[in-house]
């Protein structure tokens, strides 16, 4: 049990899982969302769970005149630049 000013009386519910979110180098791009939710022992560690950094973009901007390398790659969702930022284009119905 434990106790303090704010919150007198707390009582672990002595549950031996913890939630995970977000995802990871190791899942599917659904999981990279940070909505996704997992759930694991609290008495396991992973290399692919831990706390995240983010940072801005360092490399160069691309314009409309420089040759994509991606255009021909068979992935289903390609990126486009639009005003500096990148936005992802909407798949074209047959």
């Amino acid at each position: 049990m434990y106790s303090n000013n704010h919150n007198p009386i707390y009582i672990d519910n002595k549950s031996d899982i913890k939630v995970v979110r977000g995802g990871s180098w190791k899942d599917v791009s659904y999981f990279l969302q940070i909505g996704a939710r997992d759930w694991q022992r609290k008495d396991s560690c992973y290399s692919y769970v831990g706390f995240r950094c983010v940072a801005s973009f360092l490399g160069t901007e691309v314009n409309a005149n420089t040759p994509n390398p991606n255009k021909d790659l068979p992935f289903k969702t390609k990126w486009k630049n639009f005003k500096g930022k990148f936005k992802r284009e909407k798949k074209k119905s047959l």
